[in-house]
């Protein structure tokens, strides 16, 4: 079944385990740009995008069919939650309160929301009709005490494709008692288009003079630190660059895996909602270019490194290195570090955040 709209459309793309039907909606523009959801996960799919001799191309990375989001482990598109990133020991405190969540990173840390988190849940949509954009919104319960998080929370995802090519992403959350929130976007971007190959030559700018260090495991020290040479993207220079380094802070996680502190811009606000520039990719093999803006006050930057472990395209394992994330979100481990802003979300109180990313070539 397809049903059409002026500028989204909608057809069944597969199934779960359990025979209910995945939906894939589809949102076009004016310019070429088509975005490819699935209610799996709020997912992004694909993203087609024209490079600089008019050549249209999916520029993220995704699994060969909807079942296969079902199996897989790399989030690929995925809209993360309840709390995105770690959470040290899988543990917090709420007024007092003590909360275990499942330790799903190596047994160690609270990751991603959990085991059985936002990425792996079936959305209600709801096609919006508003003037000039395509859109869709999707909405999701969590119920009190799903994966250990207290409250019933209310979420809803609003993708927004304008004709200026933009692709802007709204999250909306409230509670019944109060929680913690911290939702992000986890799709794997690689501008030069499929079949996808080493990030290593896309030209990163980032507008981030700090980043928060960790121990081993990625869990924060805490500390809001100067980026040191080998994190240091205020001026543009290739992912490679990093990468290729050999530099101890890349040892650990095999690559990029960094939260780094989007800077104020002069005369902006520190208030939070205030969407402010974070970072802009460059392709030189395409001339795709990538601007991505935000309200929240950090973003993960992470290479796809243990990719071949679990995802892959027409039957072949991804490489490592072969996506980059641009994850904007709270900072790691929030609820556990008072030095950071807290994600703390009360009953009465809408949590409400805003990340675009808008094409060029």
């Amino acid at each position: 079944m397809t049903i059409t709209s002026s500028r989204v459309t909608t057809s069944v793309v597969g199934h779960l385990n359990d025979g209910q039907k995945i939906c894939a909606y589809t949102l076009n523009n004016h310019h070429g740009v088509q975005a490819r959801i699935i209610d799996f996960g709020a997912t992004l799919m694909e993203l087609l995008v024209p490079d600089r001799t008019g050549s249209v191309n999916n520029v993220v990375l995704g699994y060969d069919t909807p079942e296969d989001y079902q199996k897989g482990s790399s989030y690929l598109g995925a809209v993360v939650g309840r709390v995105a990133n770690r959470i040290k020991d899988g543990r917090f405190s709420l007024a007092g309160k003590a909360y275990s969540l499942v330790k799903n990173d190596n047994n160690l840390n609270h990751l991603h929301g959990g085991e059985v988190g936002f990425d792996k849940r079936l959305w209600r949509a709801e096609i919006l009709n508003e003037p000039a954009v395509a859109a869709v919104a999707f909405h999701l319960t969590s119920d009190d005490g799903d994966e250990g998080y207290p409250g019933t929370l209310s979420v809803s995802v609003i993708y927004r494709l304008h004709n200026d090519n933009t692709l802007s992403v709204e999250y909306q959350a409230s509670t019944t008692a109060t929680t913690v929130v911290n939702l992000t976007q986890h799709s794997y971007f690689n501008l030069a288009g499929a079949p996808f190959a080493h990030v290593g030559g896309h030209e990163l700018q980032l507008n981030a003079s700090r980043f928060t260090p960790t121990d081993d495991h990625g869990i924060p020290t805490g500390e809001q630190l100067p980026v040191p040479e080998v994190l240091d993207f205020c001026v543009a220079k290739p992912l490679s660059c990093a990468l290729d380094s050999g530099d101890a802070l890349l040892q650990a996680s095999r690559g990029l895996d960094h939260n780094f502190c989007i800077d104020i811009e002069p005369g902006t606000s520190r208030k939070r909602r205030v969407v402010r520039a974070v970072a802009e990719v460059y392709d030189p093999s395409s001339g795709r270019r990538m601007t991505v803006r935000s309200s929240y006050p950090g973003v993960q930057l992470y290479t796809g490194n243990y990719l071949a472990e679990d995802a892959c395209h027409e039957r072949q394992p991804f490489l490592p290195q072969s996506g980059f994330c641009l994850e904007c979100q709270y900072y790691p481990d929030a609820p556990n570090r008072s030095e950071f802003d807290s994600i703390e979300l009360r009953a009465g109180q809408l949590y409400r955040e805003l990340t675009s990313y808008h094409f060029s070539w």
